[in-house]
């Protein structure tokens, strides 16, 4: 009987019982590697100073040694008496002390007080004891950014212009 089932089944012998094999081992599909986010950090933004009120804080000049016509600023061949006067919108707000030099850093000794979009004129005079006569006169309309001090230039003279913004 043995053989006719075996006959039936379609088998030689019976069979022999082994250990299961193992089942075939899947690992967990790795979760995908995600790029480190790129942080983007905004380009330095310069440092800007902008307000309503402020004041000329410096004004510095620097002018050649001689005239334009190649004479030099006095009769004995000295340098210039340097006087300079402010002027905002056409009104004269400050005059300054005599220096005698070619290059000169002065801070007003009165407040200065101008606004954005005014005109501020500067003129520069050799005020020699006798006469004075015009070197130049400088002219800016006032930025609202009081970072950097205005450079102003006529003729071969130039000017440094440093205004601060008035608190409160």
């Amino acid at each position: 009987m043995e053989r006719v089932v075996l006959t039936r089944l379609g088998l030689a012998a019976i069979p022999t019982c082994t250990e299961p094999p193992e089942p075939e081992r899947v690992d967990p599909p790795k979760p995908r590697e995600v790029a480190a986010p790129t942080v983007v950090r905004p380009a330095p933004v310069e440092r800007r100073t902008i307000c309503t009120d402020q004041r000329v804080a410096w004004v510095e000049f620097v002018v050649p040694a001689r005239k334009a016509d190649g004479r030099s600023w006095d009769a004995r061949g000295g340098v210039p008496d340097l006087r300079y006067t402010i002027y905002i919108e056409g009104q004269k707000l400050y005059e300054s002390p005599v220096h005698e030099t070619l290059e000169w850093r002065h801070q007003p000794q009165a407040e200065v007080r101008v606004a954005p979009q005014q005109q501020l004129s500067i003129q520069l005079l050799d005020s020699d004891q006798q006469s004075s006569e015009t070197i130049a006169v400088f002219r800016s309309i006032i930025p609202a950014d009081t970072s950097e001090a205005l450079d102003v230039s006529a003729g071969a003279a130039t000017a440094r212009i440093k205004l601060e913004c008035i608190e409160g």
